[in-house]
């Protein structure tokens, strides 16, 4: 009882922590690139106040460290990247910071896809798909098949309603159609495990921050599209106040019951997040 009451003490209370999705969110969804710098210098400002921010993303590691961290470690500077989660490939790998800015990439291989369907797949998408999309050789655990940069979504969304199907058949004759799932979104096709998602991103998220004794008074998580709300149900779940900051096509959650509050924002994308974060920062001053 003593132990736990002396880790209560030393807690340290925190009005907000940000729990971000990347695609969509922090990059411009067809792009894939950083086109309005000006959400990541806000954030930039919360890691200088020693607050927490966590990615949750089904991006590689690869991908956080090419187009997020080096604007992040220039303008808050690279000791403070300790105070940055990355929760990658929807659960399977982390990517966190010591007090130096080191990063350390720690992988789950219990979730991994068998190498043997990432080689099947890769000479699919190059015999069948290469006109539309890419097999991602960067991914550690799971299996992403992307669109082209700069690729037209409506053709890559009527040859993702092909290659669903082949991967169906490549579950089915590796025998592992019950473990691994298959997972659509705007811009990529994922083969997981059918125990990662964005909800394991939290968990592992609110674990390391009770390591860090930092604990939140609202939890505030932002997508673009419905595969982001498990963020905001599981801290629902768990007894975590919050808001779900909703900065996609306002058509996509049309008629969405959720037990918690959605803010949708004016603008878009990238656009979305400085709005709300700039909005934030105007409440608490």
């Amino acid at each position: 009882m003593s132990e736990r009451k002396n880790a209560k003490e030393h807690e340290r209370v925190i009005d907000h922590c940000l729990i971000f999705d990347v695609d969509g969110v922090l990059t411009d969804p067809q792009t894939k690139e950083v086109t309005d710098p000006a959400g990541l210098t806000l954030l930039a400002e919360r890691l200088r106040k020693d607050e927490p921010i966590i990615l949750n993303t089904g991006r590689a590691v690869d991908f956080i460290l090419e187009k997020i961290m080096p604007k992040l470690s220039d303008d808050a500077g690279k000791d403070k990247l300790k105070n940055v989660l990355v929760v990658a490939e929807k659960g399977g790998v982390v990517l966190l910071y010591n007090d130096q800015g080191e990063p350390q990439i720690v992988e789950d291989k219990s979730y991994s896809v068998p190498e043997e369907v990432h080689a099947q797949v890769k000479e699919l998408v190059a015999q069948k798909y290469g006109d539309t999309m890419f097999y991602d050789a960067t991914k550690r655990t799971m299996l992403s098949v992307e669109m082209i940069d700069n690729g037209d979504l409506e053709k890559f969304g009527k040859a993702q309603e092909r290659i669903i199907e082949d991967f169906k058949v490549t579950l089915t004759r590796a025998k592992i159609e019950k473990e691994f799932v298959i997972d659509p979104t705007i811009i990529a096709t994922d083969i997981q495990h059918r125990d990662v998602g964005k909800a394991l991103g939290v968990r592992k998220a609110l674990r390391w921050l009770g390591q860090q004794n930092v604990a939140p008074k609202e939890f505030l998580t932002f997508g673009d599209s419905t595969s982001d709300l498990p963020m905001a149900a599981e801290l629902a779940k768990l007894g975590k106040p919050g808001k779900f900051i909703f900065v996609g096509e306002p058509q996509k959650i049309s008629g969405v019951e959720t037990e918690f509050p959605i803010v949708q924002t004016s603008d878009r994308f990238e656009q979305g997040v400085k709005e709300f974060l700039q909005s934030l920062n105007h409440s608490q001053s």
